[in-house]
């Protein structure tokens, strides 16, 4: 699990640092490690993480307008 969630935080990374900052980084890995603490499922399955880390910066950026 944790090489997985290390490719999503990565991607995540990426998209936060080149538009929106640092904030919305922290926002969006205490998302995601909230995500996982929860129903750990969620990271196991067949998906791109590239994908995941995308559903994690809009479920963010929607939450906060």
């Amino acid at each position: 699990m944790h090489p997985r969630v290390g490719e999503i935080v990565s991607a995540l990374d990426a998209f936060a640092d080149a538009t929106f900052g640092v904030e919305f980084r922290t926002a969006c890995r205490r998302f995601l490690a909230e995500a996982v603490a929860s129903d750990p499922q969620l990271v196991r399955g067949r998906g791109r993480s590239d994908t995941a880390a995308a559903a994690v910066a809009w479920a963010v950026g929607k939450a906060n307008e």
